[in-house]
């Protein structure tokens, strides 16, 4: 960390108490949004008007699952279970936007959903990347610069 910031915490551990929980919700957060994010991108590959576009969703998609991959497992020194978060949760347990819980109609709202919510979570991103949690610290400025 740079001089003059407070001291960074190295590991979930040394979170204090009261901010453990809200931290560890909002990583869960912030996972369950990008990977419902690649779904949505990824039901757009075979429907996307161009064959160029198709093949921009499926990137995203599998950058949006990466980065939630990164984060899941960020939540095992959360007292979670990455495989079961990923894998074995219904829907209404997710901690994602609405906006996430259909896939989009048509074409345009699959792009409004790239522009709106897509950059929603870039710009918390970027604001994590500040975190003095150096593990987010240093995992969310490697996402950002995907």
């Amino acid at each position: 960390m740079t001089a003059g910031r407070p001291e960074a915490w190295k590991s979930a551990a040394e979170v204090p108490e009261t901010l453990h929980d809200p931290l560890g919700k909002l990583l869960l957060s912030l996972a369950d949004n990008k990977r419902l994010l690649g779904m949505r991108y990824s039901e757009w590959i075979l429907g996307a008007p161009t064959l160029e576009a198709g093949i921009a969703c499926s990137a995203m998609a599998q950058d949006e699952w990466g980065h939630s991959r990164i984060l899941y497992a960020m939540l095992k020194d959360f007292g979670y279970e990455p495989g079961a978060l990923e894998h074995e949760r219904e829907s209404s347990e997710y901690l994602n936007s609405e906006l996430l819980d259909m896939p989009p109609d048509d074409w345009p709202t699959m792009l409004a959903l790239n522009a709106l919510l897509d950059t929603a979570l870039t710009v918390q991103c970027e604001a994590l990347a500040e975190s003095r949690f150096s593990p987010l610290h240093y995992k969310v400025r490697k996402l950002l610069d995907e």
